[in-house]
């Protein structure tokens, strides 16, 4: 019963950042080309769209490598795991590589954090949200991949 309850929890958790993932590229996609038709057919441009293209494609990002990791999708070379029949040594292998990239997401998750803090009250350059809101993906996204890839750990051990 817990471990469905688990499961669906992080099955909504994920469905929710594609949700997310899914609404800023589609807001990307018809800003960037309403500002590209401003700028060639009116020679005027809105300047705040520049600003959320990039801030939109750091949320992407980062939104979406949570499903990545969920299925084993990310980039990840096997050539060393590939050498091996041994199942005990793959598991290893593959127990040590969950903990890699954990280490890393734990560093970005630190130092994201800190970014959090330290801009809470200055805004972003045009547009109206203050820049915390505008870097929290980067932490939120790192801890719930980091209960992702624990979650592997666990499974990788059974």
């Amino acid at each position: 019963m817990g471990k469905q309850r688990t499961t669906r929890f992080f099955e909504h958790l994920l469905t929710f950042f594609d949700f997310l993932t899914i609404t800023v590229l589609a807001f990307e996609i018809v800003a960037i080309t309403t500002n590209v038709i401003l700028r060639y057919l009116f020679r005027r441009s809105l300047g705040w769209i520049d600003e959320f293209a990039s801030f939109g494609l750091l949320w992407i990002t980062f939104a979406s490598v949570l499903r990545l990791i969920e299925r084993d999708e990310h980039f990840h070379v096997d050539v060393i795991v590939n050498r091996f029949k041994s199942e005990r040594i793959r598991r290893g292998l593959s127990i040590f590589k969950y903990v890699l990239i954990s280490s890393f997401f734990a560093i970005v998750a630190y130092y994201a954090t800190k970014l959090c803090l330290s801009v809470s009250s200055s805004t972003a350059f045009t547009l109206p949200v203050p820049k915390m809101w505008v870097y929290s993906i980067l932490p939120i996204s790192c801890f719930v991949a980091l209960l992702i890839l624990f979650k592997k750990i666990l499974n990788q051990k059974r």
